[in-house]
């Protein structure tokens, strides 16, 4: 897959953690398992000459301070009020009102909870995905403010920054492949690939659909092959550590 470089900068946004259930990230394991992990878990902002773009929202403003939106313990959410992506895009002095569109890479609620901040942009997302909305399949966190455009497949969001379809972990689900003049380009696995660990058709993180997601990895490595580009996953904390988040930027 060719890629040119573009005038892209890309900002990670940190926006709390997930304290799971070790079963939740790696199925494989034993579900009486007593061991935990946080995941944490962002949204991106891609500024360049064309647009504004914010990639995904991450989760629900009442997940702060200790709100939860699901029962039981297998999936905590951990975030402040800092964490909340309109909080995070403050920081570095952007308002909703810059943004030109918002990206779902997929519905889940730590990647689209907090959509209803931002009522009147329109939402792009895979079709496949959005078909979820009238299955009843996503949450109630699933708003989109003035409308959607859908996308079906491999789709050039703006100059410089390529969608690239990656269903198994949701119907829908999409990776991007960031280009930047200074550090060249990133791949951003989002969820097809959790973490370094997962980054593997053998052993995945949690799957919808594992046939489709081992495709998908598989597929993601060959565009690593061709291009070269730096990978960040969607959950690793390890890998969290290393990579310049926001205020600071990747161009």
């Amino acid at each position: 897959m060719p890629v040119s470089s573009a005038d892209v900068s890309l900002f990670i946004l940190p926006c709390g953690s997930c304290d799971l259930h070790e079963s939740v990230v790696f199925p494989d394991r034993p579900k009486n398992s007593s061991r935990r992990i946080q995941g944490p878990t962002w949204a991106y902002l891609l500024r360049s000459s064309d647009a504004t773009v914010l990639v995904d929202t991450g989760m629900p403003p009442e997940c702060a301070d200790g709100g939860r939106i699901f029962p039981g313990d297998r999936l905590l959410p951990i975030m402040t009020a800092a964490d909340v992506v309109t909080a995070r895009l403050a920081e570095i002095n952007v308002q909703p009102a810059d943004i030109d569109f918002v990206v779902n890479t997929h519905l889940h609620f730590d990647h689209a909870g907090a959509n209803r901040l931002f009522p009147d942009h329109t939402f792009v997302l895979q079709a496949a995905e959005h078909a979820a909305v009238a299955r009843g399949q996503a949450g109630p966190w699933c708003a989109f403010g003035r409308g959607v455009r859908l996308l079906d497949g491999d789709a050039e969001i703006i100059p410089g920054v390529r969608a690239i379809f990656t269903p198994g972990h949701s119907p829908g689900h999409m990776s991007l492949l960031v280009s930047t003049r200074r550090d060249g380009p990133i791949l951003l696995t989002v969820d097809a690939s959790y973490t370094t660990e997962t980054f593997d058709p053998a052993h995945m993180g949690a799957m919808a659909d594992p046939a489709a997601g081992a495709a998908s990895i598989l597929r993601l490595r060959q565009i690593i092959a061709d291009t070269g580009a730096q990978v960040f996953f969607g959950h690793d904390p390890d890998q969290a550590r290393l990579w310049r988040h926001s205020p600071d930027s990747y161009r």
